[in-house]
């Protein structure tokens, strides 16, 4: 993969939710894995917000999370740092 391509989407994988919150791994053409965390609106027309850390889905503060759960809107939580996340290991 050239310096200048932008990795592409080549998978959604699926895991089982955990309190509500739908999971699943993003995929991409450059080998990294994408933790994404889904909690679905209220109403299926409502927003979602989408809020990432580049520390991580672990530092986003849990009162943002809840603020945008309570309001009723979808929230997704994303790693785009991939801290610890790799599709193949780092030598």
């Amino acid at each position: 993969m050239g310096v200048n391509e932008k990795p592409i989407l080549l998978q959604a994988q699926y895991f089982s939710s955990v309190n509500g919150w739908k999971r699943l791994a993003l995929h991409t053409s450059d080998g990294k894995v994408l933790p994404v965390l889904i909690k679905e609106p209220d109403n299926i027309a409502d927003q979602y917000m989408i809020l990432c850390n580049t520390s991580g889905i672990h530092n986003i503060p849990s009162e943002l999370i809840a603020k945008y759960v309570k309001s009723g809107k979808g929230v997704a939580l994303m790693d785009l740092s991939v801290i610890g996340e790799s599709s193949t290991p780092e030598t």
